[in-house]
């Protein structure tokens, strides 16, 4: 069977928007970009030109309107995620959205409510899903190689000052603080790993770049249900020589250090002797390409995306919690927030 030529509303045209047309043009038998929108009309129609679009326009419900369009992909500040991604939802589109899906879980729900009730696929673009790096880490939990799992660390270490200070929106939004942006990463990298979050307990650490409304540095302790013990940090400050996500697995029987590509496995077997460290290299897949490819296979075929509206509220319901953990220094069960929570987050 043939599959459809999807076609392709792209709502906004910064760095992620970027890397979805990308993918999408990668993918010339799957679908066909048709429609840009951005609040920059100029960058909009520069990108047209660039990509070969045929319209474009500076406010994104004209896209809405379109009788030629199947889907769009959502690639805005945090904040309007929501507005925008129901309102396509209520048109009849599909709807691919970055992450995070939203930034309370009141949002969330909507989301969700308004796919089901339009019978369209909601996807969040959680590339984290499609890195091969990770892949193979689960691969390897699941084989039980390591044993029983009792500790994660993940560390996601950046110095992304002149990158923010070029997208005002990331220092002015309560949303759009590191735990938000790359926690919403390690909390779902953190479920692949080890499984379901039960309760967090988080801190935010002094500020180093003062402009920020939210936090720029901040770590949270984790128990998962099966009583796994997490600690995840996140920095958009670090001034390190190795930017980028670095992790640990530790379990009964073995180690894991993970870094990029490479994975160094270290195996304690029973009779006490200790294994040299294995060094694995990983094939890397480009994880645009990846899960926007799913997301056209989910289209074809009918089926809930791994990254579906309803799975993808389940970091977000960890990171709200981390956010109130900050607010009231305390651990919070996620079980305790309320589902209609639409609290501000700072």
């Amino acid at each position: 069977m043939t599959s459809r030529r999807w076609q392709i509303g792209l709502i906004g045209c910064g760095w992620a928007g970027q890397q979805h047309a990308r993918a999408i043009k990668a993918l010339p038998e799957r679908a066909e970009i048709r429609a840009l929108a951005d609040v920059n009309l100029d960058l909009a129609q520069t990108k047209a030109y660039q990509w070969q679009v045929r319209s474009w326009t500076d406010h994104y419900q004209e896209l809405f309107k379109s009788q030629n369009l199947d889907a769009v992909s959502i690639c805005l500040p945090h904040d309007i995620h929501a507005p925008a991604a129901i309102e396509a939802l209520q048109a009849g589109l599909h709807v691919l959205v970055e992450k995070p899906l939203a930034v309370t879980l009141a949002q969330a729900e909507a989301m969700i409510a308004a796919a089901e009730t339009a019978q369209v696929q909601l996807m969040v673009a959680e590339n984290i899903r499609f890195h091969s790096t990770y892949l193979k880490v689960a691969d390897l939990i699941q084989a039980g190689i390591l044993g029983d799992i009792f500790l994660i660390r993940i560390s996601r270490e950046h110095e992304m000052h002149d990158y923010l200070r070029q997208r005002p929106w990331f220092l002015e939004q309560t949303s759009a603080g590191i735990m938000m942006s790359g926690g919403i990463h390690d909390f779902e990298l953190l479920r692949m790993l080890g499984g379901e979050i039960d309760h967090v307990y988080g801190l935010i650490a002094p500020k180093v770049l003062p402009e920020m409304v939210a936090d720029d540095t901040s770590v949270v302790a984790v128990g998962l249900t099966n009583g796994v013990t997490a600690l995840i940090v996140e920095s958009f400050s670090l001034k390190t020589p190795r930017p980028g996500v670095h992790g640990t697995v530790h379990g009964s029987q073995g180690s894991l250090w993970f870094y990029d590509d490479r994975i160094h496995l270290y195996t304690a077997p029973k009779d006490g002797r200790q294994d040299l460290v294995e060094e694995i290299a990983i094939p890397q897949q480009d994880t645009f390409i990846a899960e926007i490819t799913h997301f056209f296979d989910c289209l074809d075929h009918h089926v809930e995306p791994i990254t579906s509206g309803r799975e993808q509220r389940k970091p977000l319901q960890a990171v709200v919690a981390t956010i109130e953990s900050f607010r009231h220094g305390e651990r919070v069960y996620l079980k305790q927030l309320k589902g209609g929570s639409s609290r501000e987050l700072f």
